[in-house]
């Protein structure tokens, strides 16, 4: 996703992301973080994909996915991101979801082996910590609270 300077599409290639960040959905589009198999993180918009409670589960944090024909487009903000138009150029890895992946330092948390604990947000449940001291760092430097919500649709 780095080195990019203009829109670009390339045929014939598939991209593999993994969320980072909870889908944040509104009209008109879907706007992801994700990062790319070589740690480069970015953004990603999807137009007409149904926006419902189980988007979050389809496209939300810690969901892998693959996506055909990557098409780079500089955006109105003027930075470039990923647009998909087609919401079936994305090819969803239910299967590989891991959303007790440590949201602040990313570290998969092996749930179940007595080895690590996981500590989930209170308020969302959507992401968790693999420590309290992530938990904390998380609350302070990267404010989770500006996109923690409890779902309406819960």
């Amino acid at each position: 996703m780095e080195g990019q300077k203009e829109d670009t599409v390339y045929e014939g290639r598939v991209l593999k992301l993994q969320v980072i960040e909870d889908a944040v959905l509104g009209n008109p589009s879907i706007g992801l973080l994700v990062e790319d198999q070589n740690g480069d993180v970015g953004r990603m918009f999807v137009y007409n994909y149904p926006q419902r409670k189980q988007t979050h589960e389809e496209l939300g944090y810690g969901c892998q996915l693959s996506l055909i024909y990557p098409h780079y487009r500089t955006m109105t903000d003027g930075l470039l991101a990923l647009r998909v138009d087609d919401p079936q150029l994305i090819l969803k890895s239910a299967h590989l979801r891991n959303p007790n992946r440590c949201r602040y330092c990313g570290k998969a948390n092996n749930k179940g082996s007595g080895s690590s604990s996981s500590f989930p947000c209170r308020k969302c449940g959507r992401v968790s910590y693999c420590s309290k001291d992530c938990l904390h760092k998380d609350a302070k430097e990267l404010q989770h609270s500006l996109i923690c919500f409890k779902s309406l649709l819960d």
